[in-house]
């Protein structure tokens, strides 16, 4: 991550955090604390784009508009990767990086639908009233 031009805002987990002191590693690039929901959505939609291992964070990626690299080989959306909006890599320098120079070349289509309208809770609604 540090061989990334951009800036690198990294909440790092505990378990995280209790590998690198065990294997003395250090950062050069700003940390953070494990963050909320709340903050996490908040770092997501501030930023260019997103690196992450979660499935979870590259959905609210796609939902704030945000490209993503998703550092797990095989897809856990992949929708998201058939509309341009995340490349999913080995967790490898060599991965990385190359999604890396290809994320700004991305064409997201975030107005697709794929996840609905959300008119879901109307729906639901709708239902429940009728029962």
């Amino acid at each position: 991550l540090e061989k990334i031009k951009e800036k690198i805002i990294f909440p790092i987990h505990p378990r995280t955090m209790k590998m690198m002191e065990k294997y003395s590693l250090t950062l050069n690039f700003e940390s953070l604390e494990p963050v909320g929901y709340i903050e996490s959505l908040n770092l997501i939609k501030n930023s260019e784009f997103v690196i992450t291992d979660s499935g979870g964070v590259v959905k609210e990626s796609y939902w704030s508009n945000k490209p993503s690299i998703l550092l797990i080989e095989n897809p856990v959306w992949p929708e998201l990767v058939e509309l341009d909006a995340c490349i999913n890599c080995e967790s490898t320098y060599d991965s990385i990086m190359e999604s890396y120079s290809k994320i700004k070349e991305l064409n997201p289509s975030y107005d697709s639908n794929v996840y609905g309208n959300g008119n879901s809770a109307k729906l639901i609604g709708d239902i429940l009233s009728e029962g």
